[in-house]
């Protein structure tokens, strides 16, 4: 049976019936008299120990921590949170031909958020009064992206050029830290399929020990015959721009001599699982090939705010059950699926909507071909 915590009105009552029961003659109920003030100090007192301890018990398991502790517990499993990713994007600077930017310059958005000019990105103003170049965020998060066609101001002056340098490229790509939720359900994963010496799921748990990998799947030799293993993953921290898709080609690692190499992000994990596989395993790495699904949706309210949470919804249901490897994994026939019910259930949890009808899709989203995942696509109010 679950502890019962006590609230402090039902503690301050206790304490203030405990004086009565053993002071005769005195009333601890009286507003401002003393004997009523020290009830209320010494039931504020419990009252915060009892939320230390509910604070500790929360925290001495895996599944319920939080923050710094969370991160401990990951640790035992080797798994370590993501960082905030900075953002890069490009720069336009006007001023006197001739002027040199120099690398490390500094700038500032109107808020205060800073950017850099990374080593080896300086340069001249050239003879039409302009200089494109890059510049980074000082720090990662979302809240650094910026828009073509706004502007950040020289931190410092510079003789001969415009204080106000334009924007003239989206910055996008800054992600925040990862959220307790996100790196918990990677831990969880680690715990509940220790590694038993290299089955299908133990290559599932190594790809997620790589920080940037937030979903993955072992698909078997289905792909590429006997002693072949297929893994899919999936970036939703760090590749936004791309719904989680991983950039770069598919294929093995660069230690690897039977099987073509992988590129960018696909190398990066077939590096990391070639030295955890089992001794012959081949390992092809693959990026899912992503399908967007397209709702369309009557009956939500005409508001903006309702209208982004059930978008957003859709988000959540894709990256919470959507997968590249087959609705029977027996035999890995198909693509990923997304149940109907799944969409509805999550469209009706959002705060506002009452009613809706879902009029496309009108059953299980079945993707035709293996290694296709539905990812997040429009949402059509009607």
């Amino acid at each position: 049976m679950p502890y019962s915590r006590q609230t402090l009105p039902e503690l301050i009552q206790g304490v203030q019936s405990d004086i009565q029961s053993r002071l005769s003659g005195v009333d601890p109920w009286l507003p401002f008299s003393d004997l009523s003030i020290l009830a209320y100090v010494f039931a504020g007192l419990q009252y915060l120990r009892f939320g230390y301890l509910d604070y500790i018990s929360l925290n001495a398991v895996p599944v319920t921590a939080q923050n710094e502790s969370l991160e401990a517990w990951a640790a035992l499993k080797g798994i370590t949170r993501l960082a905030a990713a900075p953002v890069t994007g490009s720069i336009t600077f006007s001023g006197n031909p001739g002027t040199v930017i120099s690398e490390f310059t500094e700038l500032v958005r109107s808020d205060g958020v800073a950017y850099v000019i990374p080593a080896g990105r300086g340069g001249v103003i050239g003879v039409d009064g302009t200089f494109t170049t890059t510049a980074t965020a000082t720090v990662g998060g979302s809240n650094t992206n910026l828009t073509a066609g706004g502007s950040v101001t020289l931190f410092g002056p510079i003789f001969g050029v415009n204080p106000t340098v334009i924007v003239s490229a989206d910055f996008t790509g800054g992600t925040d830290q990862e959220s307790d939720d996100s790196l918990r359900n990677r831990m969880l994963f680690s715990y509940a399929n220790p590694i038993q010496g290299g089955d299908l799921l133990d290559y599932v748990a190594w790809s997620l020990l790589l920080p940037q990998v937030t979903r993955a799947w072992s698909a078997g030799p289905y792909w590429f015959g006997s002693g072949t293993v297929t893994v899919f993953f999936m970036e939703d921290a760090t590749r936004v721009t791309t719904n989680g898709i991983p950039v770069g080609s598919n294929g093995a690692s660069q230690y690897e001599q039977r099987l073509y190499h992988a590129t960018g992000d696909q190398l990066t994990l077939a590096d990391f699982l070639y030295f955890k596989r089992s001794a012959t395993a081949l390992i092809n790495v693959m990026a899912p090939v992503g399908v967007p699904l397209n709702v369309e949706v009557s009956g939500i309210p005409v508001d903006i705010v309702i209208r982004n949470n059930v978008i957003e919804a859709l988000n959540s249901v894709c990256l919470r059950t959507a997968s590249p490897v087959g609705v029977l994994k027996p035999d890995r026939k198909y693509g990923g699926s997304v149940y109907f019910s799944d969409i509805e259930d999550a469209f009706a949890a959002v705060s506002g909507v009452d009613h809706f009808v879902i009029l496309e899709p009108t059953n299980d989203v079945v993707l035709p071909n293996f290694g296709e995942i539905s990812i997040p696509g429009s949402v059509i109010f009607v």
